[in-house]
């Protein structure tokens, strides 16, 4: 308990330090499309690895699944995240002790009738939509969060993280951290994929 407590203080203020630190780049780009951000923190023993990706990117849609097939990709992420290394390669000395994400949520969001499709109202949607896009700067948009939290026998000197390959559109991840020894921010490409810490 008094772990994730301190994990838990450890990750508000990463975020608080993020907001200063992206503070002027989130102002132009609040939400951008194929780009994301990765979270590390370390208290001793104990890891915490946060994604906040935007879900265009990671599902391809940001609605909640209104046909089979989106349903199906919202399950194969699912499955992906608790899989891991989709995600990150750990160190062999590092355990998972927690994965935690909002993807189940997207699934109980079905309407009574989840398969069905109404063409006229998706028809219609999606002209509000284009609408909003043109004539509003505040449209929605939906990310994902995945954390992946950790018990390590020995610190964590890197980690590469392979969400590349899994969101092809994905282009950029943020990453910050702070650790034991050191604290840092950089930028992340799928031509350099590895975080050293």
């Amino acid at each position: 308990m008094k772990l994730k407590s301190c994990l838990g203080i450890i990750v508000a203020s990463m975020a608080a330090n993020i907001s200063v630190v992206w503070s002027a780049y989130a102002q132009h780009h609040a939400h951008i499309h194929s780009e994301g951000q990765l979270l590390i923190a370390q208290d001793d023993n104990a890891w915490r690895f946060e994604f906040v990706l935007p879900a265009a990117d990671m599902l391809g849609f940001e609605h909640a699944p209104q046909t089979q097939a989106e349903v199906d990709t919202v399950k194969r992420l699912i499955k992906d995240a608790e899989r891991v290394t989709p995600f990150l390669v750990l160190p062999k000395q590092c355990k998972i002790t927690q994965v935690t994400h909002q993807l189940r949520d997207k699934l109980t969001h079905l309407s009574d009738e989840p398969y069905e499709h109404d063409h006229t109202k998706h028809h219609q949607d999606e002209h509000e939509h284009e609408h909003e896009h043109e004539h509003s700067d505040k449209v929605s948009h939906t990310d994902v969060t995945i954390a992946y939290e950790m018990e390590c026998r020995s610190p964590i000197k890197s980690a590469d993280i392979q969400l590349f390959s899994l969101a092809s559109s994905l282009t950029k991840l943020q990453v910050q951290w702070i650790t034991d020894a050191s604290q840092g921010a950089l930028i992340l490409t799928p031509n350099a994929t590895e975080v050293r810490l």
